[in-house]
């Protein structure tokens, strides 16, 4: 005779259960870069004007390694300094408009503190052909000279535009990047500077969630039985 110990029963019956949830599909573009000793090969300048600049340097990052961008003022213009990713799969076809672009960042001020100088802004940016495309809405510059990780901030495709009012073109090759601009034109000297130093970029752009509804349905049909068996 068999006996069974430690039993369960799931009693019979049918369960059903309704929810709503997120559903997520694959990155379609995602660099995570602590700009390693090769991976500054792997990034391009864009600075707008032509005279600005930015540059690697090899120690003090956060560790190692790390991107130093300058915000040079100008009573005219609007200025910008930053990088383009051009390493594999650089160059992309966005195709779709309900996309999102999360951008996460590591910075410091890498000049002496001058109130008379604004901080810079800090935003990605879509560069296609000739046109800039930028959110308005950015990542304040540092104020500090210690490191500091700035939580990754959110962005809708519909967010980034040009200066230039030529839209983006979904079926044209884009490329990603990321640069510090300053507000406005200043009224201080041109070329005063606010040094910004960048690491642990990541940039993701990933279609944005939709909604589903999930129906669950559990059928307890056979009773479950758990435990040990002897004889």
């Amino acid at each position: 005779m068999k006996n069974i110990t430690g039993l369960s029963v799931i009693a019979v019956g049918t369960l059903f259960s309704f929810g709503v949830c997120a559903v997520h599909a694959q990155p379609l573009f995602s660099v995570i870069d602590g700009f390693g000793s090769s991976s500054p090969s792997t990034w391009s300048t864009i600075t707008t004007p032509q005279t600005q600049a930015g540059s690697f340097v090899s120690s003090g990052g956060n560790p190692g390694t790390y991107a130093a961008l300058s915000s040079t003022t100008s009573p005219t213009n609007r200025t910008a300094t930053g990088f383009l990713f051009r390493g594999l799969g650089s160059d992309i076809f966005l195709r779709r408009s309900n996309l999102q672009i999360t951008f996460g960042i590591d910075l410091r001020r890498t000049s002496p503190l001058n109130p008379d100088v604004p901080v810079p802004e800090v935003v990605p940016i879509i560069v296609q052909g000739i046109n800039v495309y930028q959110p308005a809405s950015f990542i304040p510059g540092p104020t500090s000279s210690e490191w500091t990780t700035v939580a990754p901030v959110t962005y809708d495709l519909s967010a980034f535009v040009s200066s230039s009012g030529v839209p983006l073109n979904l079926s044209q090759e884009a490329r990603i990047g990321f640069w510090i601009r300053t507000s406005g034109p200043s009224a201080l000297p041109s070329g005063t500077a606010y040094g910004v130093g960048v690491d642990n970029v990541t940039i993701t752009i990933i279609p944005a969630p939709t909604t589903g509804v999930l129906m669950g349905v559990a059928v307890l049909g056979m009773p479950r039985v758990t435990g040990r068996r002897r004889r």
